[in-house]
């Protein structure tokens, strides 16, 4: 059943971009909407007694003004005092609807995702399924968004923040606050609210990005912990930084 639904969604996928390509070749004039981003995020999870490290690489390409796609692969390395392990997670496929209604500068979006497992050291036993919305309100040089996320678990999945693996639905809410100081820098607070079944980690921390490029962006951040209930070890902080590239 596993690799099922795994082969089942892994064709769904091949078979939206293909079809895309070629609507893509037919009408030529949509061209100009599809935009397409790389970035590579590295990001440290510090535990009392150990680490856990992040490598996500993202692509994402809007197909329209209102359609994006977000493909993600994180490789994880955890590691203790004892051993250390790397292995992938989960490819994450996001679709996200956005400005499905607005309200002057009051915009929501909704999100739908999947999760399809590898078979990797860090993969979910099987396809996690993900649904959650966004808004967002902009106002002179600032900017305010909230994205409440759910994922829905069977058995298991690997959530670095919750401390590793868990075995039940997660529950996602972050919380951004961006200033636009100039055309190439922005800052940004964040807080990011996780809950499982008897496990929970708040965090809160201020985040900078750079536009080194009209195609490159440098961005960085630190999250300090205010709160957490883990069947892990305490987590310290989360250091995050990586690179942007948009074609």
């Amino acid at each position: 059943m596993k690799n099922s639904i795994k082969t089942a969604l892994v064709a769904f996928v091949a078979l939206f971009t293909n079809t895309f390509v070629v609507a893509q070749e037919v009408q030529p004039t949509k061209c100009d909407t599809f935009k397409m981003n790389l970035v590579e995020n590295v990001s440290f999870y510090n535990f009392d007694n150990g680490q856990i490290v992040q490598w996500n690489t993202n692509l994402d390409f809007k197909l329209d003004d209102n359609i994006k796609v977000d493909v993600a692969l994180p490789v994880y390395n955890q590691a203790t005092f004892i051993n250390s392990a790397t292995g992938v997670g989960d490819v994450d496929v996001t679709f996200t609807l956005q400005n499905v209604a607005t309200f002057g500068k009051l915009s929501v979006d909704l999100i739908a995702g999947v999760g399809i497992p590898l078979g990797g050291d860090y993969s979910s036993s099987e396809t996690v399924f993900t649904f959650g919305g966004n808004i967002g309100y902009e106002w002179d040089s600032f900017s305010l968004s909230q994205t409440v996320k759910y994922d829905l678990v069977d058995d298991y999945t690997y959530v670095p923040v919750l401390g590793g693996f868990v075995s039940d639905n997660i529950f996602e809410g972050i919380t951004t606050l961006k200033y636009k100081a100039s055309d190439v820098f922005t800052v940004a607070a964040n807080v990011g609210q996780y809950y499982t079944d008897g496990e929970s980690t708040i965090t809160a921390g201020p985040a900078v990005a750079y536009k080194l490029a009209n195609n490159i962006d440098l961005h960085g951040g630190v999250d300090f912990i205010l709160n957490d209930d883990l069947d892990a070890e305490d987590m310290d902080t989360v250091v995050s930084f990586g690179v942007g590239f948009k074609f």
